[in-house]
């Protein structure tokens, strides 16, 4: 199912892009 590989790719790169400023402050922070 092509619509459904391109709605979870786009969401696995939003988290991911939702995740890269916490990453760095949690890595930051330990």
């Amino acid at each position: 199912k092509p619509t459904s590989y391109v709605l979870l790719n786009g969401t696995l790169q939003e988290i991911h892009w939702f995740k890269q400023p916490f990453g760095s402050w949690f890595v930051g922070d330990y």
